[in-house]
């Protein structure tokens, strides 16, 4: 499995802790294998860490026009959305199963993304 190490845990919570609106993690896989079973994995851990973490799961295969509407195309597929009462897609992707520093930063956009700063946003979907 793919999950949180301790250490990853704790520093995550920190980060997330300092959110001030929601951020949607949407978790898009494909089948039971065990890289879908690994992106799910993370997704509900990662919502675990702050309750303002708000996590879809969704199989590709089972709602493909979902998927096409945010532009998945490989999985896993982690996909970022902020809003309350209207939802914005930020257009930010992470592909694969992010580990290490891409885990960190996927991790920093949702901060970035719910703290409202707009400025660091526009540079992270330059290199997501």
């Amino acid at each position: 499995m793919n999950g949180l190490l301790r250490a990853e845990r704790d520093i995550f919570r920190d980060r997330l802790s300092r959110m001030r609106v929601p951020v949607h993690l949407l978790v898009f896989t494909r089948g039971e294998g065990s890289r879908a079973a690994a992106a799910r994995q993370l997704g509900r851990e990662l919502r675990t860490l702050s309750p303002d973490v708000q996590l879809e799961l969704h199989d590709v295969d089972a709602n493909p026009l979902l998927a096409a509407r945010y532009g998945i195309g490989r999985t896993p597929a982690f996909a970022l959305l902020t809003g309350g009462v209207i939802i914005e897609d930020t257009c930010i992707r992470f592909y694969g199963l992010p580990e290490g520093a891409v885990r960190a930063d996927l991790v920093d956009s949702m901060v970035a993304l719910g703290g409202g700063d707009r400025t660091t946003m526009e540079g992270r979907r330059a290199h997501a």
